[in-house]
């Protein structure tokens, strides 16, 4: 190996160590974003639905959160329901506005104690979210004008609700929710100067953080023991690393960049495109111009 090797594999092993430096504080960076996100969607997209027993036979659904949401269907032991048209549980009005459905179907109540029952609910911003409930029941008597009439009692809770990409299977009567990441545009468009500062954001879809990251050129000049050059130098130029953390999980055969005008693009590399995170580096200055980095389904 002659000093010019010798000199690009120490260039080249020092260009992967800032690069990957670079693409781990990324992504500790996007994975704390997406933790302050969600937290705020939490706080913000409060999902909440009592069931409280009523004294007409029927259980009542109180929207305790603070988004409206809408009932498409449930799931009740001996009574499954789907609904042509979602039925509005308002939010903030509590028992001002709710919405009824029919208790489960007892032929001997005891044998259904305790039931449970599911509800499939959109939000106003088109979520999907599953709630879960439950309650007992019991046969019992009262008395009416001086006659004794039987009486249904009835007791109701609520477990959790909960974000769940469910779907109607019409052809079975079933609920199939699906787990697996699915694909979603994906995009991220940024705006580039030809210089050192950073791009500035065009657009994107389904992304919640982003990171570019400058390496300066490089030189390594040689010298010998009385400060002549010799030769072997190498100059590596200068590059960009883009990281981006996706909002959501998503499916996809590949990741692509393309620039504006292409003629004058770097050559790029993409080190990492998964369900979660895309990573890629240009191996010379990004020119003025729109880069654009988007999935292929």
């Amino acid at each position: 190996m002659n000093a010019f090797e010798k000199w690009q594999v120490i260039v080249n092993t020092v260009q992967a160590g800032i690069i990957l430096m670079a693409f781990f504080g990324a992504l500790y960076i996007g994975f704390k974003q997406n933790e302050i996100n969600d937290k705020l969607r939490l706080l913000q997209d409060y999902v909440a639905v009592a069931a409280v027993p009523d004294a007409n036979s029927v259980i009542k659904l109180i929207n305790t959160g603070k988004i409206n949401l809408y009932i498409w269907g449930f799931d009740m032991p001996g009574n499954n329901q789907r609904l042509d048209k979602p039925r509005l549980i308002s939010a903030g009005s509590m028992e001002a506005a709710y919405y009824w459905i029919p208790l489960p179907t007892f032929d001997e109540p005891q044998k259904l104690n305790p039931f449970e029952f599911k509800l499939y609910l959109t939000d106003q911003f088109g979520n999907k979210w599953i709630s879960e409930h439950g309650g007992e029941a019991e046969l019992s008597t009262v008395k009416i004008d001086n006659k004794t009439v039987p009486e249904l009692r009835t007791r109701m809770w609520s477990y959790k609700t909960f974000k769940s990409e469910w779907s109607f299977n019409h052809s079975v009567g079933g609920v199939q929710r699906t787990q697996e990441p699915q694909y979603i545009k994906t995009d991220l468009r940024l705006q580039f100067f030809g210089d050192q500062r950073i791009p500035q954001e065009v657009s994107s879809d389904n992304v919640a953080s982003w990171f570019a990251y400058f390496s300066p050129s490089l030189a390594i000049i040689p010298k010998d023991a009385h400060g002549n050059m010799v030769a072997g130098g190498l100059e590596v130029p200068p590059n960009w690393a883009i990281f981006v953390a996706l909002d959501k999980p998503a499916k996809f055969r590949q990741a692509i960049v393309t620039f504006s005008n292409p003629e004058i693009m770097p050559i790029t590399d993409v080190h990492m495109a998964n369900s979660r995170v895309i990573a890629i580096s240009t191996r010379g200055q990004v020119p003025a111009g729109v880069l654009n980095i988007h999935i292929i389904k």
